[in-house]
């Protein structure tokens, strides 16, 4: 029996490595998600930990942790959170510029990032900052960034935000050929192109990619 990758669902949104998985949980707990699932390694010395929307709002919360949309998937090697010399790529340094970000969409953007501001997370831009006044980026207790953006035109009528509803976005990652890339997703794993922006500013074009099912 063929395969139907009409089927296939984007599950595990990134996996990234932590130094302190408690810091790194107590962050996306922070950010609405819940873990819903950790796998021990003892042998090989590492556990996974499995991060989503889980609340009556989230569009899987109520099916199995394989079968989520938008699972963040921590990995943490036993010991890295006692070495002083362990750091991690983020993605955003060169020469190692690949994976970007993560992205979350909030209920009220300017709400979210003040609650983050006050409960003195660091931000790589804040919403008032750079060109781009619609987006900000806070930082995970390892320095990979976290996109925050708007889920809908409703901020106006959000009095408080509520991270419960809250929803992961999507992923960014950098590509060196994008003719290849879409391809490869579009052709190898039957993805569709819902949309592409052209930054001229920034120099860069973004596509964005999903199974809209």
């Amino acid at each position: 029996m063929a395969t139907d990758p009409s089927k296939y669902k984007f599950n595990r949104t990134t996996m990234i490595r932590v130094k302190d998985p408690k810091r790194s949980v107590e962050f996306y707990n922070f950010l609405g998600l819940s873990q819903i699932n950790r796998l021990d390694f003892p042998e090989n010395k590492f556990s996974l930990y499995f991060l989503a929307y889980d609340g009556p709002q989230a569009l899987s919360g109520s099916r199995h942790w394989t079968d989520r949309n938008g699972v963040i998937e921590l990995t943490h090697n036993y010991g890295t959170e006692n070495d002083p010399s362990y750091t991690v790529s983020n993605g955003n340094v060169e020469p190692y510029r690949g994976f970007g970000h993560l992205a979350i969409s909030v209920d009220n953007i300017e709400l979210a990032c003040k609650r983050l501001e006050d409960a003195n997370f660091s931000f790589q831009k804040k919403l008032a900052e750079g060109r781009m006044r619609n987006i900000a980026f806070v930082k995970d207790p390892d320095g990979y960034w976290v996109e925050i953006i708007r889920k809908h035109q409703t901020d106006a009528a959000v009095a408080q935000t509520d991270p419960s509803t809250y929803r992961m976005n999507h992923t960014m990652v950098r590509v060196k050929d994008p003719e290849a890339s879409l391809k490869f997703y579009q052709e190898v794993f039957e993805m569709t192109l819902l949309h592409t922006l052209e930054l001229a500013g920034a120099d860069c074009n973004l596509y964005f990619l999903a199974y809209p099912s």
